[in-house]
Parts: structure tokens; sequence; C-alpha cells
């Protein structure tokens, strides 16, 4: 499923599929987002309640919708993409009215016809990001993570000046070769194999439990982490959504990485004109080449590397990644 174009690799699918989801993280990938019930609504509204959040969706053409969060009445400053990885842990780090969103598939909805996942996403955030500025708002900043980043970006060049600038962590590599297959490897030689066959058996036995969703979250991150202890510090759950939009969330991910290709899209990135950090934790299994040929091909961005870091820089090293968010605040890449 995940396997499009690479064939060389010497590990079993059940391993590499998750891992490159992980690295796409398109419209929050998972290997069965059916496995866990969804969270209790009472903690969930509490704990968004708390942080200012408040949950709606955003209608799109044709009857589809995004779900989206916002903190504040006012215009989004900060819109987070792909908002299920983001969330709550970013939310500190970040001032003003803010907006976050996920992909139409979170919420059951596919693509339109004759659409590939990314135009769709790309499509419906220039969508959200035009009714923010209709509403008055000033150029938004957008902060994104793995495959939401290169969703980001493509927007931003869409739209020009009217985005106010760019924060992007680890963004899928801007052409799969060589970078995907080396990021797989990587991740695959960092997976704790024996804790991830466990968990694997116990969804296989019909397993349906929190305790499973969140040991396969911690072993899948954890290569992600310079601290691969650290990774049951994430408090967003991109592995537990609700019961009945697995099946969308399943296809949009395969359909998201399928359509990829043989991709290089730096030409398309080059078109990017806004202000742009891209930041890249040197401990990450993704390797730091690709996130700085991702960045020199925007046409102004700022590659900026995070030691003893990995994907989850506001976890590991969150001084650094609160200077990167007022450098950007500040107009500056």
């Amino acid at each position: 499923m995940y396997l499009h174009g690479v064939r060389s690799l010497r590990f079993r699918p059940a391993i590499f599929a998750p891992l490159l989801a992980l690295l796409a993280g398109a419209c929050a990938s998972v290997p069965d987002p059916l496995f866990a019930p969804p969270p209790d609504p009472g903690t969930q509204a509490a704990a968004r309640a708390a942080l200012g959040l408040v949950p709606g969706s955003f209608g799109l053409p044709g009857g589809a919708s995004l779900p989206v969060e916002r903190r504040g009445a006012a215009p989004a400053r900060w819109v987070l993409v792909g908002g299920s990885w983001l969330l709550p842990d970013t939310v500190p780090f970040l001032e003003g009215p803010l907006l976050a969103l996920d992909g139409r598939a979170r919420a059951g909805f596919g693509p339109e016809p004759g659409t590939t996942a990314l135009a769709q996403d790309t499509r419906d955030l220039v969508r959200v990001l035009e009714a923010e500025l209709a509403a008055g708002g000033e150029a938004p900043l957008l902060l994104a993570q793995g495959y939401h980043a290169l969703v980001a970006a493509l927007a931003a060049r869409e739209l020009g000046d009217r985005v106010g600038g760019l924060l992007l962590v680890a963004p899928l590599p801007a052409r799969r070769d060589p970078h995907l297959a080396r990021f797989a490897e990587e991740a695959a030689r960092r997976l704790e194999r024996a804790a991830f066959a466990r968990v694997e058996g116990r969804m296989a036995s019909g397993e349906r439990s929190p305790e499973v969703a969140a040991e396969l979250e911690r072993v899948l991150l954890a290569p992600r982490f310079a601290d691969p202890k650290l990774a049951p510090r994430v408090a967003a759950d991109p592995y537990l959504v609700p019961a009945g939009e697995g099946a969308a969330l399943r296809q949009q991910a395969e359909r998201a990485i399928a359509e990829l290709g043989d991709y290089d899209l730096r030409g398309e990135l080059a078109g990017v004109t806004a202000p742009a950090l891209v930041l890249h934790g040197g401990g990450d299994a993704l390797s730091q080449e690709s996130t700085a040929e991702f960045a020199a091909a925007l046409a102004g961005a700022a590659f900026v590397k995070i030691a003893r870091s990995g994907a989850f820089p506001w976890i590991e090293r969150p001084a650094e990644f609160a200077a990167a968010v007022t450098r950007l605040e500040r107009g500056g890449s």
C-alpha cells in the first residue's frame, strides 16, 4: 500500500507502511484507524476548553467539511495545518487567534472526482485561508509538519504575499528519490521490533483499547525522536480517531502516498515566496539532506537545524522551537 515505487527495501511491509505513513501524515495516516474507540467526549471537551479551543467545521463545496478548532473569535493569526498532529502540544507557543484544521478525510469525505489527494488538500487549505482573509484577517502564519508541510507550502505558493510566513517541521521530502527509501530504512532500524510485534499481535487478536492505541503511538513515534523515551509525551492523538472515519482516512492516506509516485516538486516549491523557516531535528530518522533540500527549494526560506531533537521539537527542545516561532512572528526567515 505505501510501498509504491520502493521495491528494493528488505524489511516487512507491515513495518514499513506505518513508518512511511508517519512521515506522510496524510490526514492522520495510521495502519488501522478503527482499532481504538474515540476519546471520551467529556475529557476531550475539558482539555480543549482549558486551551481556549472551540471545535467546529469549515464547509466546502459539495457538502464536504473540514474539522477545525479555533481559539478566539477574530480571524486567525496562526493556522495549524494537520491539527491532529499539532494539538494540543504546540498551542502554548503561539499567540493570538488560532485556527487548526485537518483534512476532509478526518470528517469522512474523500477528494473530489478526478482530483489527487495532495491537490485536494492544497485546494481546501487555500479556501480556508481565503475565508480568513475575507473576514479581515492579516496574512496568516502557517505551522505544519510532514505531509502537511508540503500542503502548506503549495497553498502559500498560490496565495503569494497573502501568507505571512511558514513554519515547516520535518517536511515530506521535496522529491521521492533518494529520501523516502533512506527514511524508511533508518526508521525501521530504530524501530522496537519486539514491541511492534506485540502490539500488532494484540490488534490482530481483536483488542480495541486506548492502551493499545497509546502503545502503538509510542512505538511508531519513537524513531522520530532524538530521545525515544520522550515519545509518550506527545499529547496529540493522531491515532485516536472517531469510529466510522477509519475507512476514509485509510483510503486517503494510501492514495496520497501512491499518487505521489516518482515525484519531484522542487519546481513547484520554487514559487513559494513567503518567509519560511524549515526546521530539522538532528536526531530525526528523516535525513538532514532531505529537509535542507526542501528549504533550498523555497525562494524565501531558511534551514534551521535543532540539535538533540527529532520531528517534535516543541517536546524535545521547546526553547529552540519557541525561538523559531518568535523569529517567524517578527517576519524573518
